[in-house]
């Protein structure tokens, strides 16, 4: 990446946090009462591993959809600030700021990946095209609530891993491609480094699915060696063994405590999919 463009990617990430530092002084709101500000086992005093383990363990929830990662970064903000909702919703615009890095390296080998696909469009830029994928994206407002609301660091904190996941197998996936044995395992680490956002929140269990997404339109002209391997590894068999898990496990999908039941949420999900889209290309 040429200098210029690589200032014009810090102008970006700059623009953006200027853009954001109004909204630092908001306080907390909703949901972060529970999960924060009335949440006594997230006030921990000091980074010892007693008052870090306390923080993990601070969620009111049970097993995955506790979040622990979550609240560990609830803990630690904790430690150093205070209840300062500023430096809480400060972490979390670092956070949006990352990713927008890593959506700028993702979509730098995308771009890649399609243009060795079609050799005939060399005109393709990748650096430019990735810097105006990260603009649309960093400075959408559909990304204000993860920034600012503070308890939902959870969705840009899972997201952080699985772009990282995302950048990791697409990068393999080009090597591989290339006839390097290497980008396999480099591929592949992508899959436990995108596990580590269950922890954040659920929403991380969709990489398997992002993966099938990717190899069925962007990377579906790049072949390489042990793709199938591949795939039947890292999202093949995980949404197989998601189904069967969900399957044995009927309690994970009971709503008898909710105001609306499983079939309710799965249309009502489907209709706000669809709203989020059309606020991506029309905020």
């Amino acid at each position: 990446m040429s200098k210029l463009r690589g200032l014009m990617l810090f102008i970006l990430l700059s623009f953006t946090a200027l853009a954001y530092i109004p909204g630092l002084t908001g306080s907390f709101l909703f949901d972060d009462a529970p999960h924060i500000s009335q949440n006594k086992q997230v006030h921990v005093p000091d980074l010892s591993f007693e008052s870090l383990n306390r923080a993990w363990h601070s969620s009111f929830a049970r097993g995955v959809s506790s979040r622990p990662l979550a609240q560990l970064t609830f803990g630690i903000n904790h430690a150093i600030s205070g209840l300062n909702a500023q430096y809480f919703k400060a972490a979390n615009l670092a956070i949006h700021l990352f990713n927008g890095l890593l959506v700028f390296a993702l979509a730098h080998q995308l771009t890649r990946s399609l243009r060795r696909q079609h050799a005939q469009h060399t005109a393709i830029d990748n650096s430019w095209t990735a810097l105006l994928v990260t603009a649309l994206w960093i400075l959408n407002p559909l990304n204000l609530t993860p920034a600012l609301y503070v308890v939902q660091r959870m969705t840009s904190l899972s997201a952080l891993f699985v772009l990282a996941g995302l950048w990791c197998y697409v990068s393999g996936r080009l090597r591989m491609a290339d006839g390097d044995h290497r980008g396999f395992w480099l591929a592949f680490v992508g899959f436990p480094i995108a596990g580590i956002g269950i922890l954040a929140k659920e929403s991380a269990a969709l990489y398997p699915l992002l993966v099938l997404v990717l190899e069925w339109t962007l990377l579906r002209g790049l072949d390489a060696p042990r793709r199938v391997l591949l795939v039947s590894l890292v999202a093949k068999l995980p949404v197989v063994l998601g189904i069967v898990y969900l399957t044995i496990h009927p309690g994970l999908t009971d709503y008898s405590s909710r105001a609306f039941t499983l079939e309710e949420r799965i249309f009502t999900e489907a209709r706000v999919l669809w709203l989020y889209l059309r606020m991506l290309f029309v905020p």
